[in-house]
């Protein structure tokens, strides 16, 4: 994957959660140093799909690994991206829980966005599970499009500047603010 030469440096961290029937950890939250992103593009070269979708163990693996290693503080971006079929068919199945499931990771600290692979998606699910994440929804077409996707949106993600702001602004007294 060109995510991992070019997107990423040895101050983030990354982690790969892959999904069938079973959700399994491939990468768990290294720092990006030459050594680990060689390791992480042979690892990812050798994902393959596989039968089931099990959406919910995948984005709730991905989700309390991120939450073990959960940095709120100025620059660092919390954020999952869940490139999956949408057709949720092992363990949790019923869209407004996995709605559910991304506002509670959304509340704690960490967005999310969803890629459709293939033309077959379910498009509504992802829709549904990226506005609850506060994140973004694409269709990707084709698996060889997938690094161009992610690679916008890592730098869309890392040309955030602050979040949750709050402007304070002392009115002197006899003065107000209006329109």
């Amino acid at each position: 994957s060109d995510v991992c030469s070019s997107d990423l440096n040895a101050l983030d961290r990354c982690t790969v959660v892959t999904f069938d029937d079973n959700a399994t950890t491939l990468i768990d939250g290294q720092l990006v140093t030459d050594a680990w992103r060689t390791l992480m593009m042979h690892a990812l070269d050798g994902v393959r799909s596989g039968g089931s979708t099990n959406l919910s163990g995948g984005l709730q693996m991905a989700g309390n690994l991120l939450l073990e290693k959960l940095q709120q503080q100025a620059g660092v971006v919390n954020h999952i991206m869940l490139l999956t079929d949408g057709m949720a068919n092992v363990g949790i199945t019923d869209i407004a829980t996995l709605e559910q499931i991304a506002r509670d990771y959304h509340n704690r600290g960490i967005g999310i966005s969803t890629y459709g692979l293939g033309q077959g998606y379910n498009e509504e699910s992802l829709r549904r599970i990226a506005e609850a994440g506060q994140g973004t929804h694409q269709f990707i077409e084709q698996s060889s499009d997938i690094d161009r996707y992610f690679s916008t949106e890592l730098s869309e993600l890392f040309t955030v500047a602050y979040r949750d702001v709050q402007l304070q602004i002392n009115v002197p007294a006899g003065f107000e603010i209006g329109r």
